[in-house]
């Protein structure tokens, strides 16, 4: 909690920093923001990965990781692309 709220807190001057321009700014702070705070829960999945490999089930902990990784790629093509609900909200 305390990494989200630091980079919820210091998002701007770190897209900076990393070379965010005017036109993209707008964009990489939705974006980022939406990142930030799912960091508690990335965070939750990966510990609990490796309580499952050490538990001597890597293959679980592998199926987990992949089916997590496949749907949100599956899911944000559907809808940014197909939906057109863009990366925050609906860009009409």
């Amino acid at each position: 909690m305390v990494i989200m709220a630091l980079a919820l807190f210091f998002l701007k001057p770190v897209l900076l920093l990393f070379g965010a321009i005017e036109n993209i700014l707008p964009f990489a702070l939705d974006y980022t923001g939406i990142i930030a705070l799912g960091i508690p829960f990335f965070t939750f999945s990966t510990a609990m990965s490796y309580i499952i490999r050490t538990d001597g089930n890597p293959r679980f902990s592998m199926i987990i990781l992949l089916t997590g990784a496949i749907l949100n790629v599956g899911l944000d093509a559907l809808f940014m692309l197909v939906l057109k609900r863009g990366v925050l909200r609906a860009r009409l």
